[in-house]
């Protein structure tokens, strides 16, 4: 179960103290803070009742402030994957097959699609097992194509990854999680 942390802080163009999430900052403020599940119907719940209750009614609570952890949870978690060590970008060539233009020596835990349109007409699944990426060097890039449909024959500059999980980001987290 994940929770997120309010803290106060002074707002000098308003002169009050307003109440805010603390995402992305780590340990690194003072005082005392209020955590809730991050979930969306108890961020609800506590934006309608509670908040007043936690800060003894000496604060100011942004109407709009579901949306903003939204915002801020989603930003950060593209943040990471950005930076991760490990993330390597790919290229879908066709459902279940993906390239990624370089050589890389470590393999693939799973696939993270975090946007997609999924299949007109078809139920997308959360998880799929049966993709292959191929993993190429820059100059055979543009012959990656190739490589998908020969990978018995694989060269040994090229590695093919077999049966590699895909998940669907916008299935695992529906309407109901936001």
């Amino acid at each position: 179960e994940l929770l997120i942390r309010f803290g106060t802080g002074y707002h000098s163009k308003t002169n009050s103290v307003w109440a805010f999430p603390t995402t992305g900052k780590p340990h690194t403020l003072t005082g005392k803070g209020y955590y809730v599940r991050l979930l969306k119907d108890s961020l609800e719940l506590f934006q309608e009742k509670e908040y007043n209750a936690a800060f003894r009614g000496a604060v100011v609570y942004r109407s709009d402030m579901v949306q903003q952890i939204e915002k801020a949870v989603y930003q950060h978690a593209l943040d990471l994957l950005s930076t991760a060590s490990l993330g390597v970008p790919l290229e879908q060539k066709t459902h279940g097959q993906w390239v990624v233009p370089k050589y890389v020596e470590h393999g693939f835990q799973c696939i993270l699609v975090l946007n997609h349109t999924g299949q007109s007409g078809k139920h997308q699944a959360v998880c799929e097992l049966d993709h292959t990426i191929t993993a190429a060097d820059a100059a055979d890039a543009a012959d990656a194509d190739a490589t998908i449909s020969h990978s018995c024959n694989n060269p040994p500059n090229r590695r093919v990854f077999l049966s590699v999980p895909c998940y669907y980001a916008q299935q695992i987290w529906t309407e109901q999680d936001k």
